[in-house]
């Protein structure tokens, strides 16, 4: 059913201008086993250097109030927000270098990154280190060729499928983006945990 879901939702996208926005929410929305709890778009700066937040779309799942640190100073949140939003929330201040952490890494490899908590090299990336304290248990980097990076995360140990992957590249590809290759060797090569 969900399948059936996001190939009628693709379709569509190919008739219609683009809505990033209303994609990434769509992509998180109707992805395969509705999994992720965020996407968001890191757009690459020219020339070439920089990697910054360009949109992003976040699901929240529970309420609690939340106290954040930081640098020694406490931060008290007056609306409810889950610890991945507020990872989320924190990455639109976040840029990353080529080749730097995931997002760099994915996008200079040129080739999707797959990481979950249960991967046994762990504090590899410290992006997927700091997203675990949030509660995020799966990253994935996804390379839009010289546009950038798609990262997609969940709060729930997402196990790497090259059907998912292959459905997931092909959702991207009809937003507009190049189609990166899918190399089930690479994926497995670069697939690393966080503590």
């Amino acid at each position: 059913m969900v399948g059936e879901k996001l190939k009628s939702h693709t379709a569509s996208l190919r008739a219609m201008p683009n809505d990033l926005g209303e994609d990434l929410k769509n992509l998180i929305e109707g992805s395969p086993q509705s999994c992720w709890t965020y996407a968001i778009l890191w757009r690459c700066s020219s020339p070439q250097s920089v990697l910054t937040f360009h949109d992003g779309y976040c699901t929240a799942t529970e309420s609690k109030p939340k106290e954040l640190r930081i640098l020694g100073s406490s931060v008290t949140v007056t609306e409810d927000v889950t610890d991945a939003e507020w990872f989320f929330r924190i990455s639109a201040a976040q840029s990353f270098g080529i080749n730097e952490d995931l997002p760099g890494h994915a996008f200079c490899g040129s080739g999707p990154v797959w990481v979950t908590a249960e991967d046994s090299d762990a504090r590899r990336w410290e992006r997927a280190t700091w997203g675990y304290q949030f509660g995020i248990r799966t990253v994935l980097c996804i390379p839009l060729k010289e546009k950038g990076v798609l990262e997609l995360a969940s709060t729930e140990i997402v196990p790497y499928e090259l059907k998912m992957m292959e459905e997931m590249v092909n959702f991207i590809y009809a937003i507009g983006t190049p189609r990166p290759p899918i190399v089930p060797f690479f994926l497995n090569q670069f697939s690393y945990s966080f503590y």
